[in-house]
This record gives structure tokens, C-alpha cells and sequence, in this order.
């Protein structure tokens, strides 16, 4: 460590026992801070214990941990992540959709895009996805509090619903623990379980990929850019993360001396890794949880440049990030209900036939249009010849021709030699 000399403008070598003083003392004041998050959470974590519910406020937190509520604040940023990470969707969805600009398939990109971000669309129909998301910051909390084993549990479990979150999983720790290494905070062994737990899930699919005719197929049918709509232009991905990724921008300034504020930070980065890396099948999972580093590093930002928001200018702004994108999902959703576009509900007419088609004695799959194709494998327990676009081979062509059964019924040669394989 060197120091300027103001009488004789030259650099002067600090003295060892000053410098090693020095690091003794930030060393002392990131301890303390870690082991401050950890009394609040403690606390937090007492609390639920006794109440038996998550309903609290902050200031119960704050007097049963013992510490001051500007500590807290340091720290945490109360529940105005939490409102983002759950229910914030991007807003160039609906700006695209509602102003028409660049019309269908520009509002199929952005809605692709908000859709793998917005963590309702996991509660419906993706119920992997929530369970996988919803567990990342467990095992990641896990993890820090030394608890490895339970953290490999978790990240076994992750990966095995969702691969792409639990590749960004064992990034995380990785990177966390190798800055804290070289930071002078040497991990222990164990630590290594919560990486290596992601191993056998991923092995299972690699194994799949390789050997199973059916995912072979898969893996080609959802490869990146294996359907024309399947392009995400870097200025799109750009337009639609701004909102949140702008002022959470702001918050890599401030000092991460916990774990967990390390791996807040590294979090979207490491998705990025895994979105960008060349191995894998459908790399825009990776994006599946990215709202909640975005949301809470969005907070620490806002709060460095903008003290003492109003509450009613948070409030506005909550809702602005929430609101008109949620009616924009519910629109497009009873728009694809009334279109028979994706069988978000399956009506009661409907329900009678797939239970006809389930306890029909005859053998064989099923002919239908693209609609049925989505449900009736999984309500009947046949096989379909056209289904999700993401699973059928040549699904284009097979489209048109599916689509015009009910029109044409099989008495078009066409689809007739196309079902029959002459």
C-alpha cells in the first residue's frame, strides 16, 4: 500500500503493521455485517416459527433481532423487491402489444421474452418451474448458512425439474465462493456438495440426449432458433430487462461484504453465462427467475440516487411495473382461450370427449388439429400426431395440414397420404 508524501510529492510504502492493521480492520467490519444479516434473519426466521405464517412487518424483525431499523434498511430493502420479484412484468410487453408496433410476431418476442421472466406464468402449467425457481434463493440461503447438505438436496432437486436454474445454481456458489476464497475467506470441503449436486440430473439428460430416441427429437426441436419465432434480437432482450436492469446497474457500486450479497450480484450474470453458453437445448430457460436479482438489486439502486422516495411516487411505480403488463398476460391468455389458440381451459364439451377418446377400447393415437394435439396425450394416454410445437418434428408443415382436418376431413388425398405415411 502506497501514500503520497504532500511535502516531498513522492509515493511512500505504508508500513506493514499499518496495512495489516488495515485488513484486520475491514475483515472485523465485514464479519460484523454478516453476522448482523444473520440476527435478522434469525429473528425473521423465529417469527414465522412462532406466529406459523409469514405475515409480519418489518419492525417485529427489527425488535426481536435487538438491532436498529436504519440496520435493517442497510441490509434488506423491505417487501418492494419481493412485490417486483413476484408479480413485475416487463413493461415492452404491453407497450409492444397495445401500440402495434412491428405487429404479431414483434409482440410474440417480447411477450417470449417477459413470459420466461414473469413468475406467474410458472403457476400456470409450468408448476416445475415455480417449485425450481422458488427454491433457488432457499438453497442459496442454505448454502450460506453452512447447511450443505440441505443445499445439495435443493440444487438436486432444481436441476432435476429445471436444468438451466440449476447450471446457474452451482455458477452462483462457484463464483461466490471463489471470490470470497480469494478475498481470504477459504470455503470449506463440504462446500463442494451443493455444485456437485447438480451432477447426476445432469448426466440423467446428457444420457437421454444421447440414447432416447424421443428426446433426441426433442433436443432438435428445441434447440435455439430450431422455429423462426424463436429469436430473441440482443436489443430486445435489452429493451425489455432495462426497467430493472438499468437501476440495479447502480447497485454493483455498493460494498457486498455477506455471501448473500455477493451472490445477489452474481446471479444475473450467471444466468447470462447460461443463456450464452453453446451446450443445451433451449437456452431461454435461463432467464426463468432472473426477476428476483433484478428486483432486489433494482431497489438498492433506485435507493442510492433517490434517498427518500415518496411513498406514493413507490406505490406509482410498483404499479406501474405490475399492473398493465399483468391485464396484457390476461388478455393474451383469453385471447388464446376464445381462439382455441392453447388450451389454457379445457371446457366441459371438451372434457366429454377426451374422457370418450380415454375409455374407447380401440388401440391407436389420436387425429386431430394442433388444439387437441396439446392435451389429449396427457388427459387420454394416447399419442397425437402433431402436439406442442416444441416436440413435433416438421411442425409447420404438419400444421397445415392438421389444422384443415376438421374443413377437409381425410377425404383430402394430401392428408390422407400424410396420416396413412404412403
Amino acid at each position: 500500500m502506497e501514500n503520497k508524501n504532500p511535502a516531498l510529492g513522492v509515493a511512500v510504502e505504508e508500513p506493514a503493521w499499518k496495512q495489516r492493521a488495515v485488513e484486520r480492520s475491514t475483515r472485523a467490519a465485514k464479519l460484523r455485517a454478516e453476522q448482523r444479516v444473520e440476527r435478522f434473519l434469525d429473528a425473521a426466521q423465529a417469527i414465522i416459527t412462532k406466529k406459523g405464517t409469514t405475515d409480519f412487518t418489518v419492525q417485529e424483525v427489527v425488535d426481536r433481532s435487538g438491532q436498529s431499523l436504519r440496520s435493517f434498511y442497510q441490509h434488506f430493502d423491505g417487501k418492494h423487491a419481493l412485490l417486483l420479484a413476484l408479480f413485475a412484468v416487463m413493461p415492452m410487453s404491453w407497450i409492444v402489444a397495445w401500440t402495434n408496433w412491428g405487429g404479431n410476431p414483434r409482440q410474440y418476442t417480447f411477450d417470449f421474452i417477459s413470459g420466461e421472466m414473469w413468475s406467474g406464468q410458472y403457476l400456470w402449467g409450468y408448476l416445475m418451474t415455480a417449485i425450481a425457481v422458488g427454491l433457488m434463493p432457499l438453497v442459496l440461503l442454505a448454502h450460506e448458512r453452512r447447511r450443505f447438505w440441505w443445499a445439495g438436496a435443493g440444487a438436486l432437486l432444481v436441476t432435476w425439474l429445471q436444468p438451466w436454474q440449476g447450471a446457474t445454481l452451482a455458477l452462483i456458489v462457484v463464483v461466490v465462493e471463489g471470490l470470497r476464497w480469494w478475498r481470504g475467506a477459504r470455503p470449506p470441503l463440504a462446500a463442494l456438495v451443493t455444485p456437485a449436486a447438480i451432477l447426476p440430473p445432469t448426466l440423467y439428460y446428457v444420457l437421454l440426449s444421447r440414447f432416447d430416441p424421443a428426446w433426441e427429437l426433442a433436443g432438435k426441436s428445441n434447440a435455439a432458433g430450431a422455429m423462426p419465432e424463436w429469436s430473441w434480437p440482443w436489443w430486445a432482450i435489452a429493451l425489455t430487462l432495462a426497467p430493472l436492469a438499468v437501476p440495479a446497474a447502480l447497485a454493483y457500486r455498493l460494498p457486498a461484504p455477506s455471501w448473500q450479497e455477493i451472490a445477489v450480484r452474481v446471479w444475473p450474470l450467471a444466468a447470462l453465462a447460461v443463456y450464452l453458453a453453446p451446450v443445451g437445448t433451449f437456452p431461454y430457460h435461463a432467464f426463468q427467475g432472473l426477476a428476483i436479482p433484478l428486483s432486489i438489486l433494482a431497489v438498492q439502486g433506485v435507493l442510492t440516487v433517490w434517498r427518500r422516495p415518496a411513498p406514493l411516487a413507490v406505490a406509482g411505480l410498483i404499479a406501474l411495473m405490475t399492473v398493465p403488463g399483468i391485464a396484457h398476460k390476461l388478455e393474451v391468455s383469453v385471447h388464446s382461450i376464445r381462439t382455441a389458440g392453447d388450451p389454457f381451459w379445457i371446457f366441459g364439451d371438451e372434457q366429454g370427449a377426451l374422457r370418450f377418446l380415454e375409455r374407447d377400447p380401440r388401440r391407436g393415437g389420436v387425429l386431430g388439429p394442433v388444439y387437441a394435439g396439446y392435451m389429449l396425450p396427457y388427459t387420454t394416454g394416447r399419442e397425437t400426431w402433431i402436439g406442442a410445437l416444441s416436440w413435433t418434428p416438421d411442425w409447420k408443415a404438419r400444421q397445415k395440414i392438421a389444422d384443415g382436418l376438421p374443413q377437409e376431413a381425410i377425404r383430402n388425398p394430401e392428408v390422407e397420404r400424410a396420416y396413412l405415411g404412403e
